[in-house]
């Protein structure tokens, strides 16, 4: 069994959790059981995808919940993209909101990568925390370094 808890982007998403909760706090009451909901639905379901795919014994199913991570991350951004046009929350917020959502996952992609690379067959595994983390850690610094070099040429 993995302990998830140790993965960066998971503790990542937990904050992402925090602040996507917060920001919708503003939304308009009648949205509670619309965009509200989906958006922090979403939002929660990139934490639990990690955690369920973590403890499924097998490189594959862990790549499989990973990439639903992925999408849940994509609807969370597409979710404010619609908020911001509808004026329920400031631009910069959810401008925010989104690229945070793009960079967790960007270190979801880096964690399926690693994962498949790792063995392309679906072999039961004994996870240690000390190769996820360094896994984890491996992504981190090709984020970092994405990051600067889009940074730079955004500039």
């Amino acid at each position: 069994m993995s302990d998830y808890r140790n993965l960066k982007v998971w503790n990542r998403t937990l904050d992402f959790v925090s602040q996507v909760y917060q920001l919708t706090l503003g939304f308009p009451t009648y949205e509670l059981y619309g965009l509200t909901s989906q958006i922090r639905r979403a939002a929660t379901s990139i934490s639990l995808n990690i955690a369920e795919g973590a403890t499924s014994g097998y490189d594959a199913e862990f790549v499989r919940f990973i990439r639903l991570a992925i999408r849940s991350a994509n609807e969370v951004a597409a979710g404010f993209e619609i908020a911001k046009r509808l004026e329920y929350c400031e631009a910069y917020a959810a401008q925010k909101q989104i690229q945070e959502a793009d960079q967790i996952a960007s270190m979801l992609q880096g964690l399926a990568r690693s994962l498949k690379s790792a063995g392309e067959t679906q072999t039961e595994y004994e996870v240690s925390t000390s190769n996820l983390f360094k896994l984890d850690s491996q992504f981190l610094e090709e984020l970092s370094t994405n990051s600067d070099q889009e940074l730079m040429s955004n500039n």
